[in-house]
């Protein structure tokens, strides 16, 4: 509770968190430090409002056609793998076909006519929020997983996917510039949220999420002949992650970022057979002298572009399941044959991976 109390205590958590752990140079404002607290314990009711001003039924509607693109795609590369047994992409589809898609914002909102808030009390409205939210977990047991339910909020500016439920969930946040624009051209929005809605859809069939049916259980519906295939295909992107520097001399960690890395190669290589699709067979007019396969890529790129403090990233190398975004555009695009044509990339440019160096997986 520290960091909703009087400034001393805000100020000796942010020494320790902020500054010792993650090199942060100076506190958040006070009014960005309350809006997430605010939007934390009053999430959805922050998300219907958010929903109303941000996300009009139009863009949803376009969602529903893009994740499905992206599903068709999704299921014609599983057929045409050449490493994998008809045995196991008969599962493999019908746990594709079976994924659950949330788009934008949950059916049912939860109810927070029992949270008590009082003007004058920031400390105790924050604890009010937290034990509401403990007291609906806790009146679950017992009873029936409700499967309608969300694990983000709204605007939350992420996505998932649950393996228990083999459900994707997209926040209407997510789906927001850079990410999804219902105005921008095929290629931009393939090559952002596209890739997102594909690198979700690879989750279910990453080094972890394979390891769960269709129905969500824990089951191995691998043959061992594809399993062994499947393991060697991804120790060759491990290693390249691998090898991948950052800060001079730190390396990304292959095998804590995998599952992560093979959702990456995976959206991009469903999301821009999807975006084909999406063209019926018409060549895309150049847009500020960009191809449209360039505009997929470079839209791809835009999206992980950051700005992180050295002490930060060094952090996030040692504990975090995702590679710096760096890595996420640098290291999968130079596995894809369609990237290095569109940009013209030879075996003396820098990052270029020789043909039997590269990954291919989904």
């Amino acid at each position: 509770s520290a960091n909703y109390m009087s400034d001393d205590f805000v100020n000796e958590h942010f020494d320790f968190y902020g500054k010792t752990l993650s090199g942060q140079q100076e506190l958040k404002p006070r009014w960005k430090r309350v809006m997430s607290t605010t939007s934390s314990g009053l999430g959805e009711a922050i998300g219907q409002l958010y929903v109303q001003k941000y996300f009009p039924p139009e863009a949803k509607e376009k969602m529903v056609v893009l994740v499905e693109n992206l599903r068709k795609s999704f299921g014609k590369r599983i057929k045409n793998l050449d490493w994998m047994s008809d045995e196991t992409k008969q599962k493999a589809l019908a746990k594709l076909d079976a994924i659950t898609v949330k788009i934008g914002y949950p059916d049912k909102w939860k109810d927070y006519s029992k949270l008590d808030i009082d003007p004058d009390n920031y400390l105790q409205n924050v604890r009010n929020a937290g034990k509401l939210e403990f007291n609906r977990n806790l009146a679950k047991i017992g009873k029936p997983v409700d499967k309608t339910e969300w694990g983000m909020t709204p605007q939350t500016v992420n996505a998932y996917y649950n393996p228990s439920n083999n459900e994707i969930v997209f926040p209407a946040a997510i789906l927001q510039p850079p990410f999804f624009n219902k105005d921008a051209d095929e290629a931009v929005n393939y090559g952002a949220i596209g890739v997102v809605i594909g690198h979700e859809m690879t989750h279910g069939f990453d080094d972890q999420g394979r390891k769960y049916d269709k129905n969500g259980n824990m089951n191995d519906w691998w043959t061992k002949e594809d399993a062994e295939r499947f393991e060697e295909k991804t120790k060759i992107l491990g290693r390249q992650y691998d090898h991948y520097t950052l800060l001079d001399s730190l390396h990304v960690n292959g095998a804590l970022t995998m599952g992560e890395n093979i959702a990456d190669l995976g959206g991009l290589n469903i999301s821009y057979d999807a975006y084909q699709m999406s063209l019926n067979g018409e060549k895309p007019k150049k847009t500020d002298g960009f191809a449209g396969d360039q505009r997929f890529y470079m839209s791809y790129a835009q999206v992980w572009r950051q700005n992180i403090r050295n002490k930060e990233l060094i952090r996030r190398l040692k504990e975090d399941v995702h590679s710096p975004g760096e890595a996420r555009v640098n290291v999968p695009v130079f596995n894809l044959d369609v990237f290095l044509k569109a940009f013209n990339i030879s075996p003396e440019d820098t990052l270029y991976i020789p043909v039997e160096e590269r990954a291919y997986i989904w």
